[in-house]
């Protein structure tokens, strides 16, 4: 991912060269998995990704509330481009999302809003930072000369898009528009499907991952087996198959339609950046071995298959440990250092400043408000633990509204990042003993805190079944308030206690690695939230713990889709 405020277009083209000779592997370094629900072990969709920037730039947690929009009205965004609304709406859609402190203290920054869900029960994990190949930056056949910046994406899908299809198709019309300034992948999802998408310039190809498959994704392209003639699970830029032709992005072999229909079009080779192993491909290949290690892959390929089908089918657990993937232990790629790259790029590094899973639980028994979730872990996310957030809460938890570059006791991203940041101060050549230490404390917790939170959601579920007062959907909003309160108070306050801890070890003896010893926190059942904490708790014979009454919450029903009659260049 990348940072960048409002420019002028000859700003753009020269920022543009900057960026093509002076990136590095580090900076475009974010790594997604994306999971379909038959693939998924709780049967829903999946989707996760560690955003990746540099150390110390705090994250926030904050609602973006609906808004009322008339027929006209456009969105003026960042960069200059000037959105409209699908045809009907006259509400947007609230939703929660990530963005960088900075944004709220500086309206020349971007958010960065990085992941969100909508009320409708539509998410977006976007993104990550691609690139293009050396002959279409050559043949200059699709510019990054366009309006539209990853720091966008969120905003232009979550406040109208009903289905995860429609955000396909909302997207897509924009970046056939307005064009783009660069290459990215990113994810959107809904109860049902989740598509991938890849865009560059004006040009854009989008997969419906299969439900019983996953996908692992890096800083290059991985759509490989794209195939326009099939509406119903691939969409995308009409010219896409065309243009490769006519520039002879491929063999011509590998292009005829006979070819495409069998195998698929490759979008990422033709246009994309392909064949980094060390930056990008190792990721995939671990990935890989994590989720299907019954599949021998060699190293170093050039590309790996896109849709992979997993030996078992995937918990948030697994994903948490492979986005936590710190080194590749016992390989030939492993670091010196963990979460520090020499010889390969590891998944979790020390630039990561969070990480995030989303599950769309909703179905016929469970709302969107309660089952989509999100977990999100604050800082790095080898030293740190995910919280759930259902998507039905209104409050934040006053922390995750705090921090800027500049350590902040008060701030939820510095709670966790601060104790690794100091414990990242006493590496060895064997990796960190205080990070181990760390570790080692919350991956139990981690245990615990999933085993709370469907205790939790089966709670919430029986306080929605009771149905019968006027104030049942009030009453669940601040049930789901005061869970996300009381469930990220009890672990921000224990990091907060590690920090003082490893602060004071660091400040004496900082010279002497043997002193990390003196830090060893044990996992006590008590430390972790559990449902019953929360007031207004259901037990499964009805009662409560006190608290929220228990009441009825109806879901909105989903809207049929809108035309796309929304888009609008600037004047």
């Amino acid at each position: 991912m990348k940072r960048r405020s409002p420019i002028t277009a000859l700003a753009r083209l020269l920022l543009a060269l900057v960026l093509a000779f002076s990136l590095s592997a580090e900076t475009l370094a974010c790594t997604s998995v994306f999971v379909g629900k038959e693939a998924s072990a709780t049967g829903k969709v999946l989707i996760a990704r560690n955003e990746d920037y540099r150390s110390g730039w705090a994250k926030h947690f904050i609602v973006n509330e609906a808004v009322d929009v008339a027929s006209g009205d456009v969105q003026t965004l960042w960069s200059g481009m000037e959105l409209g609304y699908p045809e009907g709406m006259t509400k947007t859609l609230k939703y929660f999302s990530v963005p960088d402190w900075v944004y709220l203290e500086d309206d020349e920054y971007v958010p960065m809003d990085e992941v969100g869900i909508n009320e409708a029960g539509v998410a977006v994990s976007a993104t990550e930072t691609q690139g293009q190949n050396d002959t279409v930056r050559t043949l200059g056949i699709n510019p990054l000369d366009g309006l539209i910046e990853e720091s966008q994406i969120p905003s232009i899908i979550l406040p109208r898009a009903r289905t995860a299809r429609e955000g396909v198709t909302i997207f897509g019309a924009a970046i056939e528009t307005f064009g783009a300034e660069e290459s990215g992948g990113f994810a959107i999802a809904d109860k049902d499907e989740v598509w991938y998408i890849e865009y560059s310039g004006r040009l854009w190809a989008a997969a419906r991952v299969p439900d019983d498959r996953y996908i692992i994704v890096p800083n290059e392209n991985v759509l490989s087996n794209f195939n326009p003639a099939d509406g119903e699970n691939f969409l995308g830029a009409a010219d896409v198959l065309p243009l490769a032709r006519e520039n002879a992005l491929l063999p011509e072999a590998e292009m005829t339609d006979a070819y495409v229909a069998a195998y698929g079009f490759n979008f990422a080779k033709a246009f994309g950046s392909v064949g980094n192993f060390a930056g990008n491909g190792v990721r995939v290949w671990w990935g890989h071995q994590h989720f299907t290690p019954s599949l021998v892959q060699k190293p170093a390929q050039e590309q790996y298959p896109f849709f992979m089908k997993p030996d078992e089918k995937i918990t948030k657990k697994a994903i948490m440990d492979f986005l936590k993937s710190d080194n590749y232990y016992g390989t030939t790629y492993e670091n010196a250092r963990p979460a520090v790259r020499d010889v390969a790029r590891p998944i979790a590094v020390r630039t990561n400043i969070e990480s995030h899973i989303v599950e769309m639980g909703q179905d016929d028994e469970t709302p969107g408000a309660i089952g989509n979730v999100l977990w999100l872990a604050m800082g790095n996310v080898h030293d740190s633990v995910y919280l759930p957030f259902c998507s039905g809460i209104t409050e934040i938890p006053e922390a995750y509204g705090k921090g800027t570059d500049v350590r902040d006791e008060e701030s939820a991203f510095w709670a966790f990042y601060g104790p690794a940041k100091d414990a990242q101060g006493s590496d060895d050549a064997y990796g960190t003993k205080l990070e181990r230490a760390l570790q080692a404390y919350w991956n139990p917790y981690q245990e615990a805190l999933l085993e709370a939170h469907d205790d939790f959601i089966a709670s919430a579920k029986r306080k929605w079944s009771a149905i019968g007062t006027a104030d049942a959907a009030s009453d669940l909003t601040a049930y789901l308030n005061d869970q996300a309160r009381v469930f990220s108070e009890k672990a921000l306050a224990k990091s907060q206690e590690f920090a003082v801890e490893i602060a004071a070890i660091v400040d004496v003896v900082s010279d002497d690695p043997t002193v990390s010893d003196d830090f060893a926190p044990l996992f006590d059942e008590a430390d972790a939230p559990k449902a019953e904490d929360v007031a207004g708790y259901v037990t499964a014979s009805g009662s409560s713990s006190g608290g929220c009454s228990a009441g009825a919450f109806a879901p909105a029903a989903l809207l049929l889709l809108a035309p796309l009659a929304f888009l609008r260049r600037r004047s």
